[in-house]
């Protein structure tokens, strides 16, 4: 397979590729939840998640400031400012889930097997919940972005312009 350039720099394809990504990267915390049990899986999990968590913010903001205003602008139909409002909502159950989960690795636990069942039933939720969102964008809301060059156009623009405001903080004024 031939990657060209529009496709390296395309933040409608990074972004999809970030959703694989997430769902492996939840799977393998399950993985090691079940196959390392509560001793050995709650530091590895302890210092997993924070990062993880972050990565998933730094996602959500993306879309939330770049995918969803675009969409928003050049396609301003009832269903789409729905489904975007849907999908930010799920975000916010997302970045919930992920605080609870954390909470619960920190927390003491009065049985190995209650912890291991608890945060595995977490775990779960948050993939389920994970993989059909992405599904939802996957499928309807790249494709929107993709197909419409006035809406890709202002992804890349305010992709940019996010990308000058963080350039901007990280360089020290003289």
């Amino acid at each position: 397979m031939t990657v060209n350039a529009e496709q390296i720099n395309n933040p409608v394809l990074k972004v999809a590729r970030e959703h694989d990504l997430i769902v492996d990267q939840l799977g393998e915390l399950e993985r090691v939840l079940v196959r390392s049990g509560p001793a050995a899986a709650l530091p590895l999990m302890s210092q997993a998640l924070p990062g993880f968590a972050e990565a998933m913010r730094q996602h959500f903001f993306f879309e939330e400031r770049i995918f969803y205003p675009a969409l928003a602008t050049t396609i301003p139909t009832a269903g789409i400012i729905e489904r975007i409002l849907l999908l930010q909502k799920e975000h916010g159950l997302m970045e919930e889930r992920l605080r609870l989960l954390t909470q619960l690795i920190q927390a003491p636990c009065p049985s190995a097997e209650a912890f291991v069942a608890l945060v595995h039933h977490e775990l779960l939720d948050l993939v389920n919940l994970v993989k059909r969102h992405a599904v939802v964008e996957i499928t309807d809301i790249f494709p929107r972005i993709n197909q419409n060059p006035l809406c890709l156009k202002m992804v890349l623009d305010l992709a940019q312009r996010e990308t000058n405001k963080a350039e901007k903080k990280a360089t020290p004024e003289a």
